[in-house]
C-alpha cells in the first residue's frame, strides 16, 4: 500500500530568492504551482481561478515575496494559513482559512453619547476617489512593434508604469487597480464597543442607525483593541469601502 504525505515545510526554501520566469499560464495554475511545492493545500478564489497571465519575471525574490506581489496586481491577497495558502480578494466575506464570517453590525445607540460604554465615534475621509476616477496602463504589442494604452473608467487616470505583455494583462491590472482605488479612496475610522468578531479582512456592516452615506459594507483594514477602566472594553476599527 502506497501512501501520500505532504513534505515538510521548509521555511528557510521557501523565503530563499530565485529568478524565474512564468508564463503562459493562469493565476490559479502558477498559485497551485508555487505553494503545493512546499506542501501547502492551496485555495483560490473562483473569480481569480482563470485570469491569464502570459508572462511573468521572478527576479531575486522569495516565492512568498512573488505570490504577495502576483496577488496585489490583481487586487487581492496571498496569505499562508495553518496548511492552507489561500488567495482571494480582499473584503471577501471568507476568513483567509476559508471558513465562513458573518457581518459585524454596528448600531449607534439613540442616546450616543461621550463616556456611556455603547458610545461610538467615528470619522470619514474621502481621499483619492476624488484625485483618480480610472486606471491606466500599457502592454508591448510586439506584432505592431509599439506599446499600446488600456484605461479603465474615467478621467483623471491613475497611471501604472509597469509594462504588461498582453493586452489581457495590462488590463487585468488597470481593473484590479481600479477596484483598489475606489475602494481605498473612501476609509471610515471607529472607536466602538470591543468585539472579538472584529478582525482584519472580515466586513464591518454599518446599519440605518448611521448616516446615509456611511450604511453599508466596510472591510475591515486592521483592528485595535484595549480595555480600559473607565470606558472598558474597546476597538479601534480602520476600514475601507468595499469595491463594486
Amino acid at each position: 500500500m502506497l501512501v501520500a504525505t505532504a513534505a515538510p515545510f521548509d521555511e528557510h526554501e521557501f523565503k530563499q530568492r530565485r529568478t524565474a520566469s512564468h508564463g503562459p499560464i493562469t493565476l490559479g495554475a502558477l498559485f497551485r504551482q508555487l505553494t503545493t511545492r512546499y506542501g501547502f493545500s492551496p485555495r483560490v478564489a473562483p473569480e481569480l481561478d482563470g485570469e491569464p497571465i502570459a508572462h511573468i519575471d521572478q527576479t531575486n525574490e522569495s516565492d512568498m515575496a512573488f505570490l504577495t506581489r502576483l496577488a496585489k496586481r490583481f487586487d487581492a491577497v496571498a496569505k499562508p494559513v495553518d496548511e492552507l495558502y489561500v488567495l482571494g480578494r480582499k473584503g471577501q466575506i471568507k476568513t483567509l482559512s476559508g471558513k465562513a464570517l458573518p457581518d459585524v453590525r454596528l448600531s449607534i445607540t439613540h442616546d450616543n453619547r461621550p463616556g456611556d460604554r455603547a458610545f461610538i465615534s467615528a470619522s470619514f475621509t474621502e481621499t483619492s476617489r476624488a484625485k483618480y476616477n480610472g486606471a491606466q496602463t500599457s502592454w508591448w504589442d510586439a506584432a505592431a512593434g509599439k506599446q499600446r494604452v488600456v484605461m479603465v473608467g474615467i478621467a483623471p487616470f491613475k497611471v501604472v508604469t509597469q509594462r504588461y505583455q498582453s493586452e489581457d494583462e495590462a488590463r487585468s491590472a488597470a481593473q484590479g487597480e481600479m477596484r483598489r482605488v475606489g475602494r481605498e479612496g473612501l476609509q471610515i475610522d471607529v472607536v466602538c464597543p470591543g468585539n472579538p468578531s472584529l478582525a482584519a479582512e472580515g466586513l464591518l456592516l454599518l446599519d440605518e442607525s448611521w448616516p446615509g452615506f456611511m450604511q453599508g459594507r466596510w472591510s475591515i483594514k486592521t483592528v485595535k483593541s484595549r480595555g480600559e477602566r473607565k470606558g472598558g472594553y474597546r476597538s479601534t476599527v480602520q476600514a475601507s469601502g468595499l469595491s463594486v
